[in-house]
């Protein structure tokens, strides 16, 4: 019996999302969990001093997204890859107030058939 890499659906949830967020080949982003702050009803990821989340070499792997997931570490992944193509994007959507209906913009996305997951 031959090994084989795993299946999309045999695989760990972390290496799922590692194939699905492939990014940036040397760096991933980090950062402190313990600065992080709510202001209003916004968690923010700076301390008075100005750091916050930092790059570091490296691409993020499935054993970063094992330890994100596990609550153990902070991962961010960049979209724009070496050759200046993406595989994913991000669209975030800094409304606190109440009034953003997250279900009309899933159907909007639903009529137009777009490829898009919201989150």
């Amino acid at each position: 019996m031959s090994a084989h890499p795993p299946t999309a659906f045999e695989a760990s949830p972390a290496h799922r999302l590692h194939e699905l967020f492939l990014g940036a080949e040397t760096r991933h982003g980090t950062y402190d969990p313990a600065r992080l702050r709510l202001v209003g009803s916004k968690m923010e990821m700076k301390d008075p001093a100005g750091n916050g989340p930092r790059d570091v070499n490296g691409p993020a792997t499935a054993e970063l997204w094992e330890k994100h997931l596990a609550g153990t570490r902070p991962l961010g992944v960049s979209p724009l890859r070496e050759d200046g193509m993406c595989r994913f994007g991000v669209v975030d959507i800094d409304l606190y107030d109440g009034g953003f209906n997250h279900g009309e913009l899933a159907e909007k996305i639903r009529r137009a058939g777009l490829p898009l997951i919201l989150t």
